[in-house]
């Protein structure tokens, strides 16, 4: 079985190169990096819970985690990256995650996909949203990162990038997520660090973003990147009536 998260193309031959993700930096994110992360899972605590990252790239989301005491579950297309992070302690799951499902303890607090799902064609992302459903526990969270295909601010991500399948927005998102069992968190701009030149960057995209959305009339968020927060339901746990 392929799995829908998995690229079919070749496209990906130095890929690792082109990002300049090297071995030296592996799991080693920058302080800016890492307080991103933190304030995007403001609220969300991962200490001691399995989280599952979707393509982790260099690690810098998994480090990240790992010091928030998260237990590091995780693929990777790139096999000299997956090799990287099974060295790293990460427990590298197989690419088609959907072969997780019969498996009852593979059940995750969080699932993240930060720049991934931009990769997928967008056909197979209901298929994709089907299994994260079924690997989160009740109340577990989807995360997911991709740049904003409703803003003009978007394109500079969504264009540098040859393996791009897919072009999404909070609008797609929300189609994407509805025939399933999620309840919107978040779906919006992507957080802003708590730094000082964050906050001002943050306050003056927000002047523009408003002023922008005054002159056109509506109030799409223009942010370059998007980022969907969604969270299980709860399984039914209602016994079954039998007649006898």
């Amino acid at each position: 079985m392929t799995d829908p998260a998995t690229p079919t193309t070749g496209d990906y031959a130095g890929y690792t190169d082109w990002k300049s993700w090297d071995a030296a930096a592996f799991m080693a994110p920058a302080v800016d990096e890492c307080a991103y992360y933190a304030a995007e899972l403001r609220g969300h605590a991962i200490a001691g819970k399995p989280i599952l990252e979707l393509g982790f790239g260099n690690g810098g989301f998994l480090a990240w985690a790992k010091d928030q005491g998260a237990v590091l579950h995780g693929t990777e297309l790139q096999a000299e990256l997956a090799a990287r992070g099974a060295a790293a302690g990460i427990i590298v799951e197989p690419e088609d995650i959907a072969t997780l499902l019969p498996d009852a303890s593979k059940k995750f607090a969080l699932v993240a996909a930060f720049d991934v799902f931009e990769h997928i064609e967008i056909a197979a992302l209901p298929a994709l949203l089907a299994t994260i459903a079924g690997l989160l526990e009740d109340g577990g969270l989807l995360i997911a990162r991709y740049p904003n295909g409703q803003s003009p601010f978007g394109r500079v991500h969504q264009h540098g990038d040859m393996t791009h399948r897919a072009t999404l927005s909070a609008g797609i998102m929300r189609q994407l997520a509805g025939g399933f069992p999620f309840d919107e968190v978040h779906l919006g701009n992507q957080a802003h660090g708590p730094g000082l030149v964050e906050k001002l960057r943050a306050l003056a995209q927000r002047a523009h973003e408003i002023a922008l959305q005054g002159h056109y009339g509506h109030d799409t968020p223009l942010g370059p990147n998007s980022v969907a927060i969604l969270r299980r339901r709860a399984r039914s746990t209602a016994t079954p009536h039998i007649n006898r």
